[in-house]
């Protein structure tokens, strides 16, 4: 046993009170409204749309662009808890204790293995933020995981190949990322069942994957799901071949982007070197060994970005490999020494994501008391707004909210991201926007409005400021005179 069982325990417990202490006052981030609203939409309208981002690409008519599954099943959550910001991690949550569970289920009933694995998880500092901020990656690695769990244990049956191939399909219905599990599956199966039972799992997981174009085809809308798809921001690198090949090359930032993913990355290569000295290197790929070097080939190929996110759909595999590797080997005693020694400073990496996070939670105000301070600025209920993505919480039904976000797009768009704030105020001018609220946070990349912004700016003037927030508030008076000065424009069509 590389540590005793009561050090397991008691490291597994500080690691978890930490955590605890850093849900307490947890900020919002980006993500949270994004895939919130699109959940309010469904429930609302019965079909998925989006009123943050307008009229860009059709979004506030209809979107077949998102992570499907995800909201799907985050909807049936909202609708009988409701749509505060907590209520919205609930299914990030849920999916990062499935995740847990599934690596206990893996290693029964090994209980070393079980705690060592549980340690790795619950440090995890990637986890301790994407694991809880609406975002489906833990849902994605969940199903994934699973796939790979029954293609490990077990016969491989036709009853099994498919149901393994259904799951790899629900990552990927879940997020299109999640295709890295069909195709890490399917090249792991070839060597192993054969051309049969590699079309089985591949089928099972094309079908259930193919539910992705379901509301395009009833609606009879497969053209707009593709221009969405081709035209997604995120999804530019993708289209330009320097640009993907300039991703490629940066792969690694994935795996060592911060203290959330670097401590499990290094865990995991220095466990291969100590464990593989001297060893045949052929006894290094254990099946975990394969089907994750598949996966890591497969992303290579499709990623789009090295965002911090995406490390999650790999984290249970690296955990796989690091427990199997330290609990199956015969090692001298200095190798485990060394191990043993890593295994106790790995927690290092928790600990610095938590005083990052406990900082950031306590630097700014709860998003909940932050919106209703800001509308309380705003006392036109039911007019058009611009915000940060964050004042949906608790404001969705108040006004008509437009995202900073969308007006990100729109320059990247049509302005070459050189959008200057005089021409943001126009925009707003010309969409008969009432309220804009400027967000000065240190995360937010989105700065229209800087806090040294004038007072007034065209028809606009600022009513309220804090080290945070700016709201400007549309002037009749001044709308009258600019109108007056200058020859009104007509607003451009944005796609």
């Amino acid at each position: 046993m590389l540590l005793p069982r009561t050090t397991y325990y008691v490291i597994l417990c500080a690691l978890l009170l930490l955590f605890a202490t850093t849900l307490w006052h947890r900020i919002s981030h980006f993500d949270d409204a994004w895939s919130t609203e699109l959940s309010y939409q469904l429930l609302k309208d019965g079909f998925v749309r989006s009123s943050l981002f307008g009229n860009y690409q059709q979004w506030d008519e209809h979107l077949y662009m998102y992570h499907k599954a995800f909201v799907y099943v985050q909807a049936g959550i909202l609708y009988f808890i409701g749509f505060d910001i907590w209520a919205a991690r609930a299914t990030t949550l849920l999916f990062t204790g499935s995740c847990l569970l599934l690596l206990l289920v893996y290693f029964r009933p090994r209980k070393e293995q079980q705690l060592l694995a549980a340690l790795l998880y619950v440090g995890c500092g990637s986890l301790w933020l994407f694991g809880v901020d609406s975002r489906p990656e833990t849902m994605v690695a969940t199903f994934g995981f699973a796939s790979f769990l029954l293609l490990q244990k077990g016969i491989l049956s036709p009853r099994r190949l498919l149901l393994a191939g259904a799951l790899a399909g629900f990552a990927a219905l879940t997020h299109l990322n999640g295709l890295i599990y069909i195709g890490a599956g399917t090249f792991w199966l070839l060597p192993r069942s054969g051309w049969r039972g590699v079309i089985l799992f591949s089928a099972a997981g094309s079908l259930v994957a193919g539910l992705f174009l379901a509301d395009a085809l009833i609606d009879d809308q497969l053209p707009l799901l593709l221009y969405q798809f081709t035209h997604y921001p995120v999804n530019q690198n993708n289209h330009d071949v320097l640009l993907k090949l300039h991703t490629m090359a940066r792969y690694d930032r994935i795996f060592f982007h911060s203290e959330g993913e670097a401590p499990l990355t290094v865990l995991l290569i220095m466990v291969i070197l100590i464990t593989s000295w001297g060893r045949p290197i052929q006894k290094m790929f254990t099946p975990a060994a394969r089907y994750l070097v598949w996966l890591l080939v497969v992303f290579w190929l499709l990623t789009k970005s090295h965002n911090a996110y995406y490390y999650i759909l790999f984290v249970p595999f690296f955990i796989v490999i690091i427990t199997e590797a330290v609990s199956t080997v015969e090692l001298p005693k200095l190798r485990r020494y060394a191990i043993a020694a890593l295994i106790a400073l790995y927690p290092l990496g928790s600990a610095t994501r938590a005083y990052n996070l406990l900082r950031e939670n306590y630097t700014y105000p709860p998003v909940a008391t932050e919106n209703a301070r800001l509308a309380s600025r705003m006392p036109q209920k039911n007019t058009k707004i611009i915000a940060p993505m964050s004042f949906f919480f608790g404001q969705m039904d108040n006004y008509h909210i437009k995202s900073l976000t969308y007006y990100s797009f729109i320059d990247q768009d049509y302005y070459n991201k050189q959008l200057t704030t005089k021409q943001f105020f126009d925009l707003a001018a010309r969409d008969t926007v009432r309220y804009i609220i400027s967000d000065f946070r240190k995360s937010n990349k989105i700065n229209y409005i800087k806090p040294d912004t004038p007072t007034r700016v065209g028809p606009y003037r600022r009513v309220y400021k804090d080290q945070w927030h700016s709201v400007y508030a549309w002037q009749p008076r001044e709308a009258r005179e600019q109108a007056y000065r200058t020859r009104t424009t007509p607003a451009p069509e944005y796609e």
